[in-house]
């Protein structure tokens, strides 16, 4: 499935992956979201807004998937932070592992922030995850659905969460995923 898609408005069509064509295959978390980053790295730009991508720490975490599926949905809640996303905010996606899962958060911050304090606020969120299972669910009413829905065959989540932070407030989607080591 090509960014183009996504990026056209079409985020909630349930039709855009067919079950019947699904290849599961391991694959690294960082080779998704570098697949991710270049697809959507346009999209900022053409807004002239800044994509930060932070996903060092979690090289070796790995998730049994369909690539393009996962790749939907990361370039599906990046689309949506671009949507919304002023001159005065910047983009963030950053990955970790925590509890032995692949946790993902994609969200906005000020732009006048430090790298180290952007990661300080990323942090900010990882802590409020006290057992990253029992995160709460959104609703189906935002618009989530078909998200959910792939992650769910993966036996992973997405919730957003709401961050005050250096007199600021971040939202965030965090998306969860089993890690399969490689």
């Amino acid at each position: 499935m090509a960014i183009e898609n996504i990026m056209e408005g079409q985020t909630s069509n349930p039709e855009q992956i067919d079950d019947s064509e699904t290849k599961i295959e391991k694959v690294l978390i960082t080779d998704i979201l570098n697949q991710v980053n270049l697809e959507t790295l346009p999209l900022f730009k053409e807004k002239d807004s800044r994509l930060i991508f932070d996903i060092v720490e979690s090289s070796r975490a790995a998730i049994e998937c369909d690539r393009e599926e996962l790749v939907y949905v990361f370039s599906n809640l990046l689309t949506r932070i671009s949507n919304f996303l002023n001159p005065s905010r910047v983009a963030v996606c950053h990955a970790r592992l925590i509890n032995g899962r692949i946790a993902v958060t994609i969200g906005e911050v000020n732009a006048l922030l430090s790298h180290k304090q952007i990661l300080t606020i990323v942090s900010d969120v990882y802590n409020l995850i006290d057992a990253v299972e029992n995160i709460p669910q959104p609703s189906r009413e935002m618009g989530l659905a078909k998200v959910q829905e792939v992650l769910q065959k993966y036996n992973g989540t997405v919730s957003l969460e709401q961050v005050d932070s250096l007199r600021n407030r971040c939202k965030f989607y965090i998306v969860t995923l089993p890690n399969k080591v490689f």
